[in-house]
């Protein structure tokens, strides 16, 4: 934003000497490969579990995140929706934690990559990071063999996503005999085989109504008690959709290239930056703490009246005013002291070796 401390001329106190053109950038982030992004994912998982950003019962969700791409490259046009235009995308596939709704860990690909290699690289991804077990909600488009083979072949990770609307699953729903669990409610489970294979998944079917039923049926390779898979865990999915309704302005909102080494870099410092967001939001109070990434940036970010100037080995930020509403003075004040406190090193290496101190009037 043109009011932003880094058009102001204060661009050494967000960390850079010079003022970054969209080519330096690219050329920064394409001096590392994939590997080494994927790496740097890996690292900020375990800090982020030290700091208790995701919950212990290890209930994931997974989804494919298609980004509108503005590339000049000629790619295949697809639909985000079924009833929007098609245009050049960018695929992202996430992992979140349903406790938290925060962000583990993600992968790309380019326009021709199927959701089933992509998703199994990321399952491999987090299998890399020493996460043994956990019940992963997906999707239809997960519903592949090569899927239900990876998660039969890894003991403790579990899968749980919807049927498909096909013949061989819709002919199971009305012979089945179920279990009436409360009023226009009941589950019926049997097996399930994919064609020409031996592995075998439970097929939960969820019954609604008394009279005209409607069915839903459920995949799974848990073991755990179907009402829970159903009614507890399932509807937790939904998080990875708040996550990307919330923090897509972070970078997982557009595209400008299809250069994957570029793109894991920019969205993988976005990890970060989503993280260190999160524990700024937990300092707020309630009415503000669920604010979009978007609205954060602008109400705190960039928005807040202040100055900035360095006395002695100290870098002074003072706010105005709007710090009050926010409670920043609270969690912010001697804020070296603070860091001394936790065993952290108050002086910022890239800033000339200055402490940060910060000043509300």
């Amino acid at each position: 934003m043109r009011d932003s401390l880094a058009n102001q001329g204060f661009a050494a106190a967000n960390g850079l000497s010079f003022l970054a053109s969209d080519e330096t950038v690219h050329e920064l982030l394409d001096s590392r490969c994939v590997e080494d992004y994927q790496d740097a994912q890996k690292k900020l998982y375990h800090l982020r579990e030290i700091e208790g950003h995701y919950g212990e019962e290890h209930v994931f969700a997974i989804d494919p995140h298609r980004i509108t791409s503005h590339t000049k490259r000629i790619t295949p046009a697809r639909k985000k929706t079924s009833d929007s235009p098609a245009t050049k995308i960018l695929q992202t596939f996430f992992c979140t934690d349903t406790t938290t709704g925060q962000p583990l860990m993600f992968t790309n690909g380019s326009a021709g990559k199927t959701c089933t290699s992509a998703t199994i690289k990321l399952l491999e991804l987090m299998k890399s990071t020493g996460i043994k077990e956990g019940l992963f909600l997906a999707d239809k488009e997960h519903f592949t063999l090569a899927i239900a083979e990876w998660f039969s072949q890894n003991n403790g990770y579990e899968i749980l996503m919807p049927a498909p609307e096909i013949k061989k699953i819709k002919e199971l729903y009305e012979i089945q005999n179920y279990e009436r669990k409360w009023a226009g409610y009941a589950i019926a489970e049997t097996k399930y085989n994919f064609n020409e294979s031996d592995i075998e998944l439970r097929l939960i079917i969820q019954r609604e109504g008394e009279t005209a039923y409607k069915y839903k049926g459920f995949l799974t390779n848990s073991n755990k008690d179907a009402t829970y898979l159903l009614s507890d865990s399932y509807p937790k999915r939904w998080t990875v959709e708040n996550f990307f309704n919330f923090e897509a302005s972070h970078g997982w909102d557009r595209a400008s290239t299809h250069n994957l080494n570029i793109k894991y870099g920019k969205q993988t410092i976005a990890l970060i930056a989503q993280a260190a967001t999160y524990q700024l939001k937990k300092k707020l109070p309630g009415e503000y703490n669920k604010w979009t990434a978007k609205t954060l940036a602008e109400k705190i970010l960039t928005d807040i009246d202040g100055d900035i100037r360095v006395a002695q080995n100290k870098i002074i930020v003072t706010y105005y005013g709007d710090h009050k509403k926010l409670n920043l003075k609270d969690n912010y004040s001697d804020i070296s002291k603070q860091l001394t406190k936790e065993g952290i090193n108050p002086r910022i290496p890239w800033l000339l070796d200055y402490e940060l101190e910060f000043r509300f009037k």
